[in-house]
């Protein structure tokens, strides 16, 4: 198989638009291999499927793009991670948010 990544090495990345995106649930999801070579579709668990837009609009960009895919088969031919890391922050401490009192700052 041919090493395609230099191709894209540091390149600017590529605005795919704004999306928005449910974040109601705390995760950490790193590095989760979702396709691998000589398969085209991508695999994801159940409680990512909801983020399968933005993967879709990578999977079309990187076919599209002759630049990085001259023969068609880059999306083909590599590994897909996803990384999904979603955090919920309050002003509060989380001892007293989840005590129901409020502090004066």
């Amino acid at each position: 198989m041919a090493k395609l990544t230099p191709a894209i090495y540091g390149a600017a990345p590529v605005d795919l638009g704004c999306m928005e995106l449910d974040t109601s649930e705390m995760m950490f999801w790193l590095y989760l291999p979702i396709k691998m070579p000589g398969q085209f579709m991508p695999k994801l668990p159940a409680n990512l499927k909801k983020y399968e837009r933005i993967v879709d609009a990578v999977m079309d960009d990187v076919i599209d793009d002759d630049t990085i895919n001259p023969k068609g088969r880059r999306w083909t031919e590599s590994y897909v991670y996803l990384s999904v890391k979603i955090t919920h922050v309050t002003p509060m401490p989380p001892a007293i948010a989840l005590a129901g009192t409020q502090m004066v700052f």
